[in-house]
């Protein structure tokens, strides 16, 4: 129904999603959010489903914790070089970024994903 209405949707999940995305594209969701990276292969997520749906997230908020600014940069161009193969990555956290992350770390990854330039 969603899809013969043509109305991007969003879905959310945890875990692996290698088996609830082609359910996901089935129904006609647009995107799924919480490529979570200790549970998924963002690569291969992008390789299997990438001309089919939109990912989204892949940054992992403990990393985000604990992480220096130089390391933040590097991993978040990392993720969007990965998930931008096939042009249907949205940048984001594998789940909601929590209170506990400094500032500056999460302001340094925005401004990476800001910065970035697809090659």
């Amino acid at each position: 129904m969603i899809r013969d209405l043509d109305i991007p949707f969003a879905f959310h999940t945890d875990g692996q999603l290698d088996d609830i995305i082609p359910l996901l594209v089935e129904l006609g969701i647009s995107a799924v959010h919480g490529c979570e990276k200790q549970a998924n292969d963002l690569a291969q997520l992008v390789a299997r489903f990438g001309d089919h749906i939109a990912l989204a997230g892949n940054m992992d908020v403990v990393f985000l914790k604990t992480a220096t600014p130089d390391q933040i940069r590097q991993e978040t161009l990392a993720m969007l070089q990965t998930g931008n193969a096939k042009r249907r990555f949205i940048a984001a956290t594998n789940t909601s970024p929590q209170d506990y992350i400094p500032w500056d770390n999460y302001r340094t990854f925005c401004r990476a994903v800001a910065e970035y330039q697809p090659k």
